[in-house]
C-alpha cells in the first residue's frame, strides 16, 4: 500500500480533531476608531493599546475560517459563524483585543463574558449568558446582559444605560459624574457604591426585594398596601440623575 496515501487518509480523517490555534491581526486606524464584534460563544476581553492601531488575537478556534474580520476606513467587523449549512461543527472563539484609548465598540456574544478595560468613548455591549465588566473608563455606555452580572469599575464621567435581566448590576469605586445612570435588574440586586466627592441624586424601587442605604444619604420608604419599597434623595448638589430599580432583587447604596 502506497504509505504516502496512507498518511494523507490519516490527515483528512483527524482535521476534525486537529487543535484550536491562535492568529493574530493588526490594523491601523484613525482618530475615530470603530470596531462591531458579533461572538457566537467565547469571552471577549479589550484592553487600551497604541494608538492608531488594532490588534485583535482569535484564541482556540478550530478553523480560522469560521472567524471573518474585515476593515473599512476606521471601521473594523469581525464575525464568527456557526456552521450552519455545513458538516463541521462550531467550536467557538475567544478574543484578546487591543484598542486605542478612544474610540467606539459594538460588541455582542450569545455565550460569553465582555471584558473592557481602559478604553473610553461610545460602547455597546451585550450579552445573553455572560458577565460584562468595564473599567478605568468614561463615556457613554450601554450595558445589556438576559442571565449575566455587569459590573463598573472605577469609572469617570460617563452617561450608563445598565440592564440585566437575572443576573446582578453594580457600581463601584466611581465618583457618579457626567450624564444620567440607569440600572435596572428584573430579578438580581443593584449595587451602588459611591466616592466621597460624588454630587447626585437617585431615585429607585424594588416590589419584593429589600433597601439598604449604608450611606444615611437617602430615605426609603415602603407602601403601605404593597410590597414595593422605594428609595430617594441627594448628595452634594445633585447635579446627575441616578435610577436603581429592580423587580424581585435587592438594591444597596454605600459610601466608599
Amino acid at each position: 500500500m502506497n504509505i504516502k496515501w496512507i498518511f494523507w487518509s490519516l490527515f483528512l480523517l483527524m482535521g476534525p480533531f486537529l487543535p484550536a490555534q491562535d492568529t493574530t491581526h493588526r490594523f491601523d486606524v484613525g482618530e475615530k476608531p470603530q470596531l462591531i464584534l458579533k461572538n457566537m460563544s467565547g469571552e471577549i476581553n479589550i484592553k487600551s493599546g497604541k494608538s492608531g492601531q488594532v490588534t485583535i488575537t482569535v484564541l482556540r478556534v478550530a478553523d480560522p475560517k469560521d472567524v471573518e474580520i474585515t476593515q473599512n476606513g476606521d471601521r473594523i467587523r469581525v464575525k464568527t459563524r456557526s456552521g450552519a449549512g455545513n458538516k463541521r461543527s462550531y467550536r467557538g472563539a475567544s478574543f484578546e483585543i487591543e484598542f486605542p484609548e478612544k474610540g467606539e465598540l459594538e460588541i455582542s456574544t450569545l455565550s460569553g463574558d465582555v471584558t473592557v478595560k481602559g478604553v473610553s468613548g461610545y460602547l455597546r455591549l451585550r450579552s445573553v449568558s455572560g458577565d460584562i465588566e468595564v473599567k478605568r473608563l468614561s463615556g457613554r455606555l450601554a450595558l445589556h446582559s438576559v442571565s449575566g452580572d455587569v459590573s463598573m469599575t472605577e469609572t469617570g464621567a460617563c452617561e450608563v444605560d445598565a440592564v440585566s435581566m437575572s443576573g446582578d448590576i453594580s457600581y463601584s469605586r466611581g465618583s457618579l459624574v457626567g450624564g444620567d445612570y440607569s440600572f435596572s435588574s428584573t430579578s438580581g440586586n443593584v449595587l451602588v457604591a459611591y466616592e466621597q466627592e460624588a454630587s447626585f441624586s437617585l431615585s429607585g424601587r424594588t416590589i419584593s426585594g429589600t433597601i439598604t442605604d449604608r450611606s444615611g444619604a437617602f430615605k426609603i420608604t415602603r407602601a403601605e398596601y404593597s410590597n414595593i419599597t422605594s428609595v430617594k434623595g441627594s448628595v452634594g448638589s445633585g447635579d446627575v440623575r441616578v435610577q436603581a430599580n429592580s423587580v424581585s432583587g435587592n438594591i444597596r447604596i454605600r459610601l466608599e
